[in-house]
C-alpha cells in the first residue's frame, strides 16, 4: 500500500495544533441524558474521535484517513455512489430482494464451517466500516441517508437469517461469541439513535444469547474463558449493557477485569487454563502454554483500556486494588518486547504465520507493533502520574514514562506504519505526544528472563537479542485453525538478532528455511504440517536462567525433540535428539554453547534429500543479495546459489544490509568449527504456512461494454448483449481486467475463471454457442468502444466454446495459461473477446450482466483458484553439521553485533571470553574484560567449574549462576531454571568477603571465609533469579529508632512498642498484625550507594508465607502506635518468603534512602504485613528491646 515519507508525516505533526472542539454541520451533540448516555458518548470519541478536529479538514493526514475511510466503502464519487463500477463494499453489497448472501465473496456456501462462520462476522464488521463513515465528520458519506438505509436493510437481513436467538451455530465458536458481538455491538453504539426499539431489542438480544455473561460458553468448542477471550467477550457484554441500559451486565463486565489483574500462580498445572494471563516475571501466556503478549495480550490490554476509560467517573468505575497491574504490565511485559516498533516475534504464537490479506501486500516492512502500541494508547487514557499504588521500581511518573516510550517509538518508524494505521482518534492523540514536551524514552538497554515464558531478551546500544526455549511449562510451538503449520523449531532455543535493519523479518516466515532457524539444534527429519491444537510441551523441566544486575544473563534448554505429535498424542516422527544448550549474554556478545548432542535411530533421508542427520543452526539472515561475506579474512562467493563446507573457520563477518556496520554481525568460533554455508534465493508464500490464507481471490472487471455496428457506445449499460444475426444486428462483447492494483509481481493460481452470468436469454440462446478470445491490446476503453474501433482478438488453445446458457446460471471461461503467461511478461492487463460463433440467429440474443449491472453478484469477475502470493528473499545460513546419530557432540560459538570486518578479526584474535566448561555436567564462560563468570548446571550433585586454573564455582544442584567481580565487591545471581527444587541450592564460590551489601529474602550466608558459601532457598520461587551483592568495605549500621506491632479488631486500642519482638500475620478481625520499624538518617552524612533494612526472624511459619514491605512516610512514636493510629502505608517495596528463624532478611530501601536523604525529613519507615492469610502464618521479628543484639533491626549504608 501507498506510504507517506516520514519528513511528510512530521512535518504534519509539527504544524498542526490539536483542536479540542468539534466544529460543522450536524455535529453529535455531546450531552448525556444518564451514565448509560455518558459511557456511550466516550467510546464514540473512541470510535470516531469527531471531536477532536475541526471541520472542514485542514489536517492532511486525517484528510488522507478520511478518504481511505470512504474509498473502503465506495470507490466513486459521494455523489454517484454506490455505483456499479466501484469497487468498495457498499458498490458491491447485494441489495436484491431474495438475496442469499450480502457479498458475493462471503457467501455463507462453504463446505468448511469455520469459513462459513466467519463470513458472519466479515459481513457485519463491513457493515461497520460503511456506518462509521455515515457517523464521521469530514467523510464523503457523512449523514447519506442511501448508505444508513442499507445498513440498516443487511442488519435486519443478517438478524432473520443469520444471527439470532435461535439460529444453530456452526463453525468456529469465536465468531458467535466474540466476532459478531464486537461488531454489532459497536453498530449499536454508533446507531443507538437511528434504529428502532424492535432493532435494538432483536440485534441485542441475539447478542445476549451467545454472550449472556462475560465467562459464557453457550457454543460447542469454545474454551474456559481467561485472559483476552474472557475480556473479549467482557466488552460486548458492557457494550450492550450500555446500549439497553442494564446495569448487571456491566457489573458482569467490570467484575471479569478482577481475575485478568491477579497475577498467574506459576505453581498451577502445566498445559491449563489456569496458567493463562500476567505472571510478575512479566511473562504473559493464553492458551494454557503459549507467550502471546504480541497476540492475545493487545486484544485484552485493548479491552482494559477502553473498559477503564468508559467506565470512570461512574458507578462502575473499576476500583478493583490489582486494576494498577494492567500500567505495570506495559513496563514489564510489552516494553522489553517492542525494538523500534516491531513486537519480537517469539511473544507471538501463532501470529507469525498471518500475512496480508490477498491483494494487500506491503509495500515496506510491516512494524508488527502497531496494534499494541494502539492498546497503549488506550491505556494512557487514565494512567496514574505517579507510582504511589504502583510500587517504587515504577517510574515517578508512570503516564509520563508511558508517554515517552510512544514518542520513541514513533520517532524510530521510518515509514509512519504506526500514524497511518492509528484510528481517526488514536492519531491526533499521537499527534499530541509529539508536540508535547514530554521527552523522548530513548532506547531501552537491560537483561530479562522470563521465567514462566521461557523467554529471554538482552537489550543493548544498537541491538536487541531474543531467545525463544521450551519445556514442560510452556510449548515449542502453537498451530490451529490451520496456523503456523510449520513452527517446528520456534521453541527449540531459537535466536532473534534485532538491530538497525527494520526488514530483517518481514516476510520472513514465508521465505526463511523452516528446518534452519537461528540458534536451534535440529533432527533434519522431514517434518510434517500439523494444525491440531496438539500440546509440543517438552518432557524436560530445565529452561531458563538468570541475570545479573539486569544487565547480563545466563540461559539454558535441555532439549528434546519429539517429532511430530497427533491429535491423540501419539508420535508420528519420532526423534531422539537431545542436547544441553546455553546462551551466555554479556555487553556486547552472546556466546552460545551447546554439549552431549546425540540421537539414535537416524535413518533415510532428510527434508533435503541427503542423509538424515543432526545441525546447529549458527544463523540464518535475511541479506538483501551480495552482502560481504568474509572468513578467516577470504572473502566467499557472493552468488545465490553458493554452498560450502568450510573446516577451520575461527571467525566470520556477514556485511549488513544497512550504511555502516549497525546491522552487520561478526561469528567467533572458540578453536575452529568445521562451518557450512550457504547463499540461497528462496520463495515462498504465506498460504504455505499458515492453510487458513484464502486461496480463491476474486478480481472483479474494470471495463467492459458490448459493440455493434452503425451505434453508438454501450459502455454504461447494465448488460453486455452476444448474439450473431445478419443485417448489422450482430452484437460482440469485450471485457477488460487491470490486475495492476491487485495482484503484486509474482503470483502462483492452480486456475484462473472469468466468470459471466447471463440475465436474459433468447427464444433459441440455448442453442447457440458462444467463443472467448484473448484480446493482445488493452488499450480500448469502454467509454469509446465502437464496432468500428473494436481490437482483434486471437482464438485460445483449445478453444473457449461454451452453450446452453440459462439465465442466473455462470458460465466460466478458463484464461489460466495465457494469463499466467501474460503476467510472466509482467502484462498485468489483459482483454476478452466474446462472440456468438454459431450459425446467425435472430432469436438467439443472450444478455450477460456488465459491470454496471446492479446485482452485484452477477458483474464479471476473474477468479483465481489455489491463488498464492510469491514472496522472495535472499539467505545467507551458517551451520555445524553432527554428522548421523551423533553421540555428545559438542559446538561453541560466539555472536558479535555490529561488528566490521577488521572488530571480528581482532576479536577472534584477542577474544573477550574463555569457555571454562562445556559438557553435559555444566557450560560456563568467563568474560575476562567483564570479570564474570557465567555457568549452568544440568545435574543434581557437587559441581565445581574451574576459572583461570584454579577452582572457582561450586554448586550442588541443578542452577544458573553468574558472578562478577569489581572494584566496589562481588555480585552473585542464582536462580532454578527447573523450577522443580523444593529445597535449597548450596553455592561456593572461591573468594572471601567481610559482608553483605544487599541480599535478596532466601540467601542465607553460611561462610564468609576463606570461601563464600551460599544457601540459596528456592523453593516456590519459579526459576526468579536471586541476587546478592558482597564487600569488605565497611557499612554503616543505623539501629531502629522505633518498631512495633499493631494488631486490629479488639486490639486495635492497644501499644505494643516495647515488646521484644514484632508480629506479622494476616488471618481475620483481631488476629491480623502488622509491622512498622523506622530509622533516622540524621547522623549519616555520607552518600548512600545501597541500603537495607536487616530484620531477623524470631519465630517462622511452618508453610510458606510471603511477607511485604511498604514504605510509610507520615510520623509516628512506637510509644503510641496502635492499629487505630498507624499511618496508611505507601509504596510496595519488597516482598519475601518468610525464611527460618535466625536467617535474616534484607530489603533494599536504595532508592528511599537516598531521597530521605536529600530532603528535609531524614527518616525512613516501612510496615511489614503478611500477604499469605491463615491461621497458621504468623511471624515475628525482633525488635529493638530484643535480648538478642545481634538480631534487632539495623539499616545497613553502603558507600557507593
Amino acid at each position: 500500500m501507498y506510504r507517506r515519507t516520514k519528513t511528510s508525516y512530521l512535518a504534519v505533526i509539527l504544524c498542526f495544533s490539536l483542536v479540542l472542539t468539534l466544529l460543522g454541520a450536524g455535529a453529535r451533540q455531546a450531552r448525556a441524558e444518564d451514565p448509560y448516555d455518558g459511557m456511550r458518548l466516550k467510546l464514540l470519541h473512541l470510535i470516531l474521535g469527531d471531536d477532536q478536529y475541526s471541520l472542514p479538514v485542514s489536517d492532511p493526514v486525517l484528510r488522507s484517513k478520511l478518504a481511505k475511510m470512504d474509498s473502503a466503502v465506495s470507490s466513486c464519487a459521494a455523489a454517484s455512489a454506490p455505483c456499479s463500477s466501484g469497487k468498495g463494499v457498499w458498490d458491491i453489497l447485494n441489495r436484491g430482494a431474495d438475496r442469499t448472501y450480502l457479498w458475493v465473496d462471503l457467501p455463507f456456501t462453504s463446505t468448511d464451517s469455520y469459513t462459513k462462520s466467519g463470513d458472519i462476522t466479515n459481513s457485519y464488521n463491513r457493515l461497520l466500516s460503511m456506518i462509521t463513515v455515515y457517523y464521521t465528520p469530514g467523510s464523503s458519506f457523512y449523514g447519506n441517508p442511501a448508505l444508513k438505509n442499507d445498513v440498516l436493510s443487511a442488519l435486519d437481513w443478517l438478524y432473520a437469517q443469520k444471527y439470532n436467538t435461535t439460529v444453530a451455530p456452526y463453525g468456529n465458536w469465536y465468531h458467535w461469541q466474540i466476532g459478531v458481538p464486537q461488531a454489532l455491538t459497536k453498530i449499536g453504539l454508533l446507531m443507538r439513535d437511528d434504529l428502532t426499539a424492535a432493532q435494538l431489542t432483536n440485534y441485542m438480544s441475539a447478542v445476549n444469547r451467545f454472550i449472556p455473561d462475560s465467562a459464557a460458553r453457550t457454543v460447542s468448542g469454545s474454551p474456559v474463558m481467561t485472559g483476552a477471550n474472557l475480556l473479549d467477550q467482557a466488552i460486548s457484554v458492557a457494550y450492550r449493557g450500555i446500549l439497553v441500559k442494564d446495569a448487571a451486565k456491566i457489573t458482569n463486565a467490570r467484575d471479569a477485569l478482577g481475575s485478568v489483574f491477579a497475577y498467574v500462580n506459576p505453581a498451577s498445572a502445566p498445559n491449563t487454563t489456569a496458567r493463562d494471563g500476567f505472571y510478575q516475571d512479566g511473562s504473559f501466556i493464553q492458551h494454557a502454554a503459549m507467550p502471546y503478549i504480541g497476540g492475545y495480550g493487545t486484544a485484552l490490554l485493548n479491552d482494559i483500556g477502553i473498559l477503564f476509560y468508559a467506565l470512570e467517573g461512574t458507578q462502575w468505575d473499576v476500583t478493583d486494588a490489582g486494576k494498577w497491574n494492567a500500567y505495570k504490565w506495559v513496563f514489564d511485559s510489552v516494553e522489553p518486547f517492542i525494538y523500534d516498533g516491531n513486537v519480537m516475534d517469539m511473544v507471538r504464537g501463532r501470529n507469525i504465520a498471518f500475512g496480508p490479506a490477498p491483494g494487500n501486500a506491503d509495500t515496506g516492512p510491516v512494524l508488527t507493533g502497531k496494534g499494541l502500541i494502539a492498546s497503549i494508547g488506550y491505556l494512557l487514557l487514565t494512567a496514574p502520574s505517579t507510582n504511589e499504588q504502583m510500587g517504587e521500581k515504577y517510574p515517578d511518573n508512570p503516564k509520563q514514562a508511558i508517554q515517552g516510550m510512544l514518542k520513541y517509538w514513533l520517532s524510530k518508524d521510518t515509514s509512519n506504519q504506526i500514524l497511518d494505521a492509528s484510528s481517526m482518534y488514536q492519531y491526533l492523540q499521537l499527534k499530541q505526544i509529539v508536540n508535547s514536551a514530554v521527552p523522548s524514552r530513548g532506547e531501552k538497554t537491560g537483561t530479562s528472563i522470563y521465567a514462566n515464558q521461557d523467554r529471554a531478551v538482552h537489550l543493548r546500544p544498537g541491538f536487541g537479542f531474543g531467545l525463544s526455549l521450551s519445556s514442560n511449562r510452556v510449548d515449542k510451538y502453537e498451530s490451529g485453525n490451520k496456523n503456523n503449520v510449520q513452527g517446528w523449531y520456534t521453541g527449540d532455543g531459537m535466536t532473534y538478532l534485532y538491530n538497525a535493519d527494520s526488514g530483517q523479518y518481514d516476510n520472513f516466515w514465508p521465505t526463511v528455511n523452516r528446518y534452519r532457524l537461528p540458534g536451534t539444534t535440529v533432527d533434519t527429519q522431514k517434518r510434517t504440517n500439523s494444525s491440531n491444537w496438539t500440546s509440543y510441551l517438552s518432557p524436560n523441566r530445565w529452561a531458563g536462567g538468570a541475570e545479573l544486575l539486569g544487565t547480563f544473563g545466563a540461559a539454558g534448554m535441555d532439549l528434546k525433540s519429539p517429532g511430530d505429535i497427533g491429535s491423540g498424542g501419539a508420535i508420528l516422527t519420532p526423534s531422539n535428539l537431545t542436547a544441553k544448550k546455553s546462551w551466555f549474554m554479556f555487553d556486547d556478545e552472546i556466546v552460545s554453547l551447546g554439549a552431549g548432542i546425540t540421537n539414535s535411530g537416524q535413518t533415510g533421508s532428510g527434508w533435503d534429500g541427503s542423509p538424515r542427520k543432526v545441525e546447529t543452526i549458527v544463523e540464518n539472515r535475511r541479506i538483501t543479495g551480495g552482502n560481504e561475506f568474509t572468513v578467516n579474512g577470504t572473502a566467499q562467493p557472493a552468488a545465490s546459489g553458493w554452498t560450502a563446507a568450510l573446516p577451520g573457520t575461527n571467525w566470520a563477518y556477514l556485511q549488513g544490509n544497512t550504511d555502516g556496520e549497525s546491522s552487520s554481525v561478526g561469528y567467533y568460533f572458540p578453536g575452529s568449527a568445521a562451518l557450512k554455508a550457504s547463499r540461497e534465493t528462496r520463495t515462498g508464500s504465506w498460504n504455505e504456512i499458515n492453510e487458513a490464507t484464502p486461496d480463491v481471490y476474486n478480481v472483479m472487471g474494470t471495463e467492459d461494454s458490448y459493440v455493434r455496428s452503425n451505434e453508438g457506445n454501450h459502455g454504461a449499460e447494465p448488460t453486455l448483449v452476444v448474439k450473431n444475426d445478419a443485417n448489422g444486428y450482430a452484437r460482440e462483447t469485450y471485457l477488460k481486467f487491470d490486475l495492476t492494483n491487485f495482484v503484486p509481481g509474482q503470483v502462483q493460481f492452480d486456475s484462473a475463471k472469468v466468470t459471466l452470468v447471463p440475465t436474459v436469454i433468447g427464444p433459441t440462446a440455448k442453442a447457440v454457442q458462444h467463443t472467448a478470445e484473448w484480446v493482445p491490446g488493452n488499450s480500448w476503453t469502454e467509454t469509446g468502444l465502437l464496432w468500428t474501433n473494436k481490437p482483434s482478438s486471437n482464438p485460445f488453445s483449445p478453444v473457449r466454446q461454451w452453450s446452453g446458457m440459462q439465465a442466473g446460471t455462470p458460465v466460466t471461461i478458463d484464461v489460466s495459461q495465457p494469463l499466467q503467461n501474460a503476467l510472466a511478461n509482467n502484462q498485468k492487463v489483459f482483454s476478452l473477446r466474446i462472440y456468438a460463433s454459431s450459425p446467425a440467429d435472430p432469436d438467439g440474443t443472450v444478455a450477460y450482466a456488465s459491470r454496471e449491472n446492479p446485482n452485484s453478484s452477477y458483474r464479471p469477475k476473474l477468479v483465481l483458484s489455489g491463488y498464492k502470493e510469491i514472496k522472495s528473499a535472499d539467505y545467507l545460513a551458517l551451520w555445524l553439521d553432527h554428522g548421523v546419530n551423533p553421540s555428545n557432540a559438542s559446538y561453541s560459538y560466539v555472536t558479535l553485533p555490529n561488528r566490521g570486518r577488521a572488530q571480528v578479526q581482532s576479536y577472534a584474535a584477542n577474544p573477550d571470553i574463555a569457555i571454562l566448561e562445556n559438557t553435559t555436567a555444566a557450560q560456563a564462560v568467563k568474560e575476562k574484560t567483564l570479570n564474570l563468570v557465567a555457568a549452568n548446571f544440568w545435574q543434581d550433585g557437587m559441581k565445581t567449574v574451574k576459572a583461570d586454573g584454579a577452582d572457582f564455582l561450586t554448586v550442588d544442584k541443578k542452577a544458573s549462576v553468574l558472578v562478577k567481580e569489581s572494584a566496589d565487591g562481588l555480585d552473585v545471581s542464582v536462580s532454578d531454571p527447573t523450577q522443580q527444587n523444593s529445597s535449597k541450592i548450596q553455592v561456593e564460590i572461591n573468594r572471601s568477603y567481610s559482608g553483605a551489601v544487599f541480599m535478596d529474602p532466601g540467601i542465607q550466608v553460611t561462610q564468609y571465609s576463606p570461601t563464600l558459601k551460599l544457601s540459596v532457598d528456592v523453593s516456590g520461587s519459579y526459576g526468579r533469579t536471586f541476587h546478592a551483592k558482597f564487600s569488605n568495605a565497611a557499612a554503616t549500621l543505623l539501629s531502629s529508632k522505633g518498631d512495633a506491632t499493631v494488631r486490629d479488631g479488639s486490639y486495635a486500642g492497644t501499644n505494643y512498642g516495647t515488646s521484644g519482638f514484632m508480629e506479622v500475620k494476616n488471618e481475620a478481625a483481631s488476629y491480623n498484625r502488622s509491622a512498622l520499624v523506622q530509622f533516622d538518617l540524621s547522623s549519616y552524612t555520607g552518600t548512600a550507594g545501597r541500603a537495607a533494612i536487616v530484620l531477623t526472624p524470631i519465630d517462622a511459619p511452618a508453610k510458606a508465607v510471603t511477607h511485604q514491605a511498604r514504605l510509610v512516610s507520615a510520623q509516628w512514636d512506637e510509644n503510641t502506635l496502635t492499629w487505630s493510629t498507624k499511618p496508611v502505608p505507601g509504596l510496595p517495596l519488597a516482598e519475601w518468603k518468610v525464611p527460618a528463624a535466625g536467617s535474616p532478611v534484607m530489603i533494599d530501601v536504595s532508592e528511599a534512602v537516598r531521597r530521605a536523604l536529600a530532603s528535609g525529613d531524614k527518616r525512613i519507615a516501612v510496615e511489614i504485613r503478611s500477604l499469605t492469610n491463615g491461621s497458621d502464618t504468623y511471624a515475628s521479628y525482633a525488635s529493638k528491646e530484643n535480648a538478642a543484639a545481634a538480631s534487632r533491626p539495623v539499616l545497613k549504608i553502603t558507600a557507593p
